[in-house]
């Protein structure tokens, strides 16, 4: 996403240049491609068991900018159809890409997560209980002398 938003940056100041323009927009679309390799990946490393659950919640909170980015666009081109006006949107874009992209990088994990566990009915007593579909390997902490 950060070079995504470089990219973003690279229309904002192309100015009337069409071929610039093109050419960042289309590189910056190509970049985006690299979102689905990344970010929408690592929901399914950190609990698979629960993957579209926690896409469809990532997704729900993402879809925000989709009905608030037309309302700021509005609020800044309204009777201002402008070089200087459009540069200013798509500097808002471009901060927003590398600064989402530069909190993902630093902290991702993608560790399977405590809460990936399934409920299991116990045959004994028909109780629930919770069992990991993916163990994981636990490590012994040694209690201190």
């Amino acid at each position: 996403m950060v070079l995504n938003g470089c990219a973003v940056l690279g229309i904002a100041y192309s100015g009337c240049n069409v071929i610039s323009a093109v050419f960042f927009l289309v590189l910056s679309l190509t970049l985006h491609g690299a979102v689905s390799t990344a970010a929408l990946a690592s929901m399914v490393d950190i609990s698979p068991n629960y993957a579209s659950i926690t896409l469809g919640i990532v997704s729900t909170v993402a879809t925000i900018t989709g009905f608030v980015s037309p309302i700021v666009v509005g609020y800044i081109t309204f009777e201002n159809q402008s070089i200087e006006a459009w540069q200013h949107i798509f500097e808002i874009c471009s901060a927003m890409l590398i600064v989402c992209g530069l909190i993902y990088v630093f902290f991702n994990d993608a560790s399977l997560q405590p809460w990936n566990k399934s409920a299991k009915k116990n045959a004994e007593g028909g109780e629930k209980e919770l069992t990991l579909l993916y163990p994981v390997e636990e490590t012994k902490e040694e209690s201190p002398k």
